[in-house]
C-alpha cells in the first residue's frame, strides 16, 4: 500500500520545550515510527510538507497553497492521502478541501492530536493510525477522522464535521449524525438516510478548481448574541463581498424595530445600501413553519443557507467568491451539493 503523507505541522506536529507547545519536524517521525510498528503489512509513505505552523495561524492562502500542493503529485499512483493537521481549524481546510477535490478517486483523510505525541494523553498516534486502516478501504471522498471521549476512532465526511468543543477538545458531527467508526482497525459505516452510500462515493465526479489561482475573498462572519450592535459593523472604503451571519438554532435573531440598532433585519437593509449579500446559517427545509423573526429576516432580502454546517457555508462562499466573478455562477455554486454538505434525505 502506497500513501500519501502530508504534514502540515499543528499539535500532531508539535512537540514540548520548556512550557511551550510548537511544531518540530522530529513529531513526523514519531508518528510514522508508531504506525510502522502497528502495522504488518508494508506501507510506502511518501512524505511532504508544504507548510508547517500552528493550525490557528492557518489563513485561506494556506488551502490554496495546500491545493496547489497536492496537484503536484500525481494522486492516482497512491492508495490514498492522510493529511496531519492541527486541531484547531481542522474541519476548516478538510472541508475546503472536499470542495476542491470532491472529484478524487482515493480516501483523503485528515487528523489531528489533542496533544503533543510526547505527552500520555494524546490520541494522535491512535488517530493516525486510525487513518492508514480508513484507506484500506478504498472508500474515494475526502474525511475526518478523530477519536471521541470513549477513544473510538470517529469517521467524519469532511463537510460535516464541527469545530472542537472548548475544554474537552472533542469534535461533533453536523446533525450528530457520523459516518462511520474504526473498530478493531476496521471501518464501520454508520447506516442513515443522510449519509452516501459507499456506492455514491465511488460515482466519478468531474473535477473543478485545477486553474484555482486564488483563495481568500473578503467574507466576513457575524455571530449572534443578545444586545449585538450592528453600528460596529458599518463599512467605510472597504467592505466584505459577503457576509455570513449564523443564527439562533430555530434560525432567529433580533427583528425588532423598537431597538433598531440591534436589529438583524434593519441591518440587512443597512447591507443591501451598500450592495453587500447577506446570507443566514443555518435554515432547515424551506416547507417546515418558521418564525415570524426568520420570515422578516428573508422578506428583507438575506439568503438563508438551508441544512449547511457554519463551518462548510464558510468554506463554500470563500470559494465561490474567490474563484466565480459574477452571481449567476456564484449562486449556482452555493446551491450545488458538491461533497454531502447539505444534510437533508435527499442527499
Amino acid at each position: 500500500m502506497r500513501i500519501l503523507a502530508v504534514f502540515t505541522g499543528g499539535t500532531i506536529g508539535s512537540v514540548v520545550s520548556g512550557d511551550t507547545i510548537d511544531v518540530d519536524i522530529s513529531a513526523r517521525d514519531m508518528l510514522l515510527s508508531y504506525v510502522n510498528k502497528h502495522i504488518e503489512e508494508t506501507i510506502e509513505f511518501d512524505i511532504t510538507q508544504p507548510f508547517n505552523i500552528l493550525s490557528e495561524n492557518i489563513i485561506p492562502n494556506h488551502w490554496h497553497i495546500l491545493h496547489k500542493h497536492l496537484l503536484t503529485h500525481d494522486l492516482t499512483q497512491y492508495d490514498g492521502v492522510i493529511v496531519a493537521h492541527g486541531s484547531d481549524t481542522l474541519p476548516y481546510t478538510a472541508s475546503i478541501m472536499s470542495y476542491l477535490f470532491s472529484h478524487i478517486s482515493i480516501p483523503m483523510v485528515f487528523t489531528g492530536s489533542n496533544y503533543p505525541l510526547e505527552d500520555g494523553r494524546s490520541n494522535g498516534r491512535r488517530n493516525f493510525l486510525s487513518c492508514v486502516a480508513f484507506v484500506r478501504e478504498n472508500i474515494p471522498g475526502v474525511f475526518t477522522i478523530f477519536e471521541n471521549e470513549k477513544q473510538e476512532p470517529i469517521v467524519y465526511l469532511a463537510t460535516r464535521m464541527l469545530e472542537a468543543m472548548h475544554v474537552t477538545d472533542l469534535f461533533e458531527s453536523f446533525g450528530d449524525i457520523i459516518f462511520g467508526k474504526i473498530i478493531k482497525q476496521q471501518f464501520i459505516y454508520h447506516i442513515s438516510e443522510v449519509n452516501p452510500s459507499i456506492e455514491d462515493l465511488r460515482v466519478p465526479k468531474p473535477e473543478r478548481f485545477r486553474d484555482l489561482n486564488y483563495l481568500g475573498a473578503p467574507i466576513m462572519v457575524i455571530k449572534p448574541y443578545p444586545g449585538l450592535n450592528y453600528q460596529y459593523y458599518q463599512f467605510g472604503s472597504n467592505k466584505p463581498l459577503a457576509i455570513i451571519h449564523d443564527l439562533y438554532h430555530s434560525a432567529t435573531h433580533n427583528t425588532t424595530d423598537l431597538t433598531p440598532n440591534e436589529s438583524l433585519k434593519a441591518y440587512i437593509d443597512y447591507c443591501t445600501s451598500v450592495d453587500v449579500k447577506l446570507y443566514l446559517v443555518p435554515f432547515r427545509n424551506s416547507e417546515e413553519k418558521m418564525y415570524i423573526s426568520s420570515k422578516k429576516l428573508l422578506d428583507a432580502g438575506a439568503i438563508p443557507l438551508r441544512n449547511i454546517s457554519m463551518i462548510s457555508a464558510i468554506t463554500k462562499l470563500i470559494l465561490a467568491y474567490s474563484y466565480f466573478d459574477n452571481d449567476r455562477d456564484i449562486n449556482a455554486f452555493i446551491n450545488q451539493r458538491i461533497f454531502y454538505e447539505y444534510l437533508d434525505i435527499s442527499k
